[in-house]
């Protein structure tokens, strides 16, 4: 019933049940990281040291509390990692790291960082990260590839997480709604099918994407072609280093109704091709750009207004569950998956009431 019910509560308030599920994948993945770092003999002999070090638990303290045990991990990690064990008086020499445990730990920290990246971009809030997770995805694949190689001494550590990525992200970029959040971002596009294992993959998105603009309907008369957008050729803007895989992408100025201001209505096939021309960086929400271009890329912004659900914020009830869905912190863990559904019929009974009259009996 609360499965149910969560469908009711997320369709009632156009609230994307993606920004749910992507809360989901954060955790899966540090899940993932917390158990192999248990399972790593070097990893769980490097923190059970630095958590034997009463300074160095002192200096990860004193910053954020964290919200899992991954972070805690993490904070314990960084800490060790600057601090100053030569000038310590009070901590002894069999408790110092040796060369061998200080390459464990950059390493560890190399590793890291990419998975760092990735939960910095999907714990945005007010934007549609579901643009971000199959980019995310094969920029933390390469990322490990990458670490297996260059690892001193948790190259099979890298390994580890790169195989369970792939078992539980393997059909990620097979999801029609991923598939379609991804292009939809100005900054994506279809770069990101360059890191695909499958080489017919741009071609075969591209396709599902027509198809969906076919099912769009606005209004006007269909024009082949528009006038090729002025611009001036601008410097590369760099990528993340996550999405470094994507190559650097140029940048240029937009005006407040888009390049030229287009409106002509033009066919599907012209439509998506002027759209993947248009060179363009951006650090705007795709909800931003989309609200801008909507009159220059009528199909394509109609697609966009139905996969990017944007979260109703016209009353303070929506404004809470919204809250509530981005929540990670102490409330988050303890309520877990239930948390938006409490919070919604805390502040709806009236819902609930008639919710259960209708699936009594």
């Amino acid at each position: 019933m609360l499965k149910e019910l969560r469908k009711l509560l997320l369709h009632n308030l156009e609230v994307s049940e993606c920004k749910v599920q992507l809360r989901d994948v954060v955790r899966t993945l540090e899940i993932l990281l917390e158990e192999s770092v248990q399972e790593s003999p070097e990893l769980s002999a490097l923190f059970k040291k630095i958590s034997n070090n009463p300074a160095v638990w002192k200096k990860s303290s004193n910053t954020a509390p964290a919200t899992s045990a991954w972070e805690l991990m993490l904070q314990k990690a960084k800490a060790a990692s600057t601090f100053n064990w030569d000038a310590s008086k009070t901590i002894k020499s069999s408790a110092k790291f040796s060369d061998a445990e200080s390459a464990v730990l950059r390493d560890f920290l190399r590793i890291a960082a990419g998975f760092e990246e990735l939960f910095r971009g999907l714990r945005q809030p007010d934007v549609p990260t579901v643009c971000d997770l199959i980019p995310f995805i094969y920029g933390l694949r390469k990322h490990l590839n990458d670490c297996v190689g260059a690892s001193e001494a948790l190259g099979g550590f890298a390994q580890t997480l790169l195989e369970l990525v792939d078992q539980h992200f393997e059909a990620v970029d097979d999801e029609e709604i991923y598939v379609l959040a991804a292009f939809l971002s100005p900054n994506y596009k279809l770069d990101w099918c360059k890191a695909s294992p499958t080489e017919e993959k741009r071609e075969t998105v591209r396709n599902m994407i027509l198809e969906k603009m076919s099912e769009m309907n606005p209004d006007g008369e269909v024009v082949e072609s528009r006038p090729e957008p002025l611009h001036e050729p601008s410097p590369k803007k760099k990528r993340s280093t996550l999405l470094s895989f994507m190559g650097d992408v140029p940048e240029q100025k937009v005006g407040a109704d888009g390049i030229n201001g287009a409106r002509d209505l033009m066919s599907p096939e012209a439509e998506l091709d002027e759209y993947l021309r248009e060179d363009l960086t951006t650090d705007e929400s795709a909800l931003v750009y989309w609200r801008r271009n909507k009159d220059r890329f009528r199909r394509v912004a109609r697609l966009a207004e139905s996969v990017l659900f944007v979260p109703s914020n016209g009353t303070a009830k929506a404004r809470l569950f919204q809250e509530a869905i981005g929540m990670d912190g102490g409330l988050a863990q303890a309520f877990g998956a239930h948390l938006e559904t409490i919070m919604f019929c805390h502040v709806n009974p009236e819902f609930v009431e008639t919710f259960a009259a209708q699936t009594s009996g």
